[in-house]
């Protein structure tokens, strides 16, 4: 059984609310973040940046997607400033925003052939009541359920069965924001061949494997 709680919604930007313990953080659905500055790129390309508001929501430290894309600008500069036109956040970019946050993160890579290892090495994250936001691939296994291009999404949990529920802003596969996978459903989709190289912030969408992989969260 899950320890997590999910409270749905009637809000079709944030259809259900995920609480672990003393902190809890809303599901947000990117396509759907219409507001504010940059509101473009959160709902093309925002996957990163939800992933990386909800986990440190549950860390303690309250963000919503729009305010951490405003605080990536001021930590390393804005998108255009840098020639970046189709920006999105590499495994650098958020573990850099949730250690700012007093969030301990880390990126990890993933080698060719190696999904395997890396999966085992999210189990056992989870199973240590971490969070790990990973990348899946289309490419890699076309049935993959986490979205119809490259993707990030928020692992919360993993159960004694070994269900692994995962938080996912794309409401194209995911419409109530929640999903629960096993492991070989990672392994199948996790992008292979990226770095973590944690000084990356922003990517460009011509060089993809530089820094999609996977942050874990302590």
């Amino acid at each position: 059984m899950f320890k997590s709680t999910i409270t749905k919604t009637d809000n079709t930007a944030i259809p259900a609310i995920v609480r672990q313990g003393a902190y809890s953080t809303p599901i947000w659905i990117q396509s759907a973040w219409q507001s504010g500055e940059y509101a473009e790129f959160i709902c093309r390309n925002g996957c990163g940046h939800c992933c990386t508001a909800m986990a440190a929501n549950l860390r303690g430290a309250s963000i919503d997607p729009h305010q951490e894309f405003l605080l990536c600008c001021e930590l390393w500069g804005k998108p255009s400033d840098q020639g970046v036109s189709a920006p999105f956040i590499t495994v650098g970019g958020m573990v850099k925003v949730l250690r700012h946050l007093g969030v301990s993160a880390h990126a990890h890579g993933v080698k060719a052939g190696e999904q395997q290892a890396a999966t085992d090495h999210i189990v056992q994250s989870l199973q240590s009541q971490k969070l790990v936001a990973f990348i899946s691939d289309p490419e890699r296994n076309p049935s993959n359920p986490f979205s119809t291009g490259l993707h990030y999404v928020l692992a919360l949990e993993i159960d004694s069965k070994g269900s692994i529920l995962i938080a996912n802003s794309s409401e194209k596969v995911s419409k109530g924001g929640i999903q629960y996978v096993d492991r070989d459903t990672i392994a199948n989709s996790l992008f292979q061949g990226g770095t973590a190289d944690e000084n990356m912030t922003w990517g460009r969408l011509e060089n993809i494997p530089a820094g999609c992989t996977y942050v874990v969260v302590d």
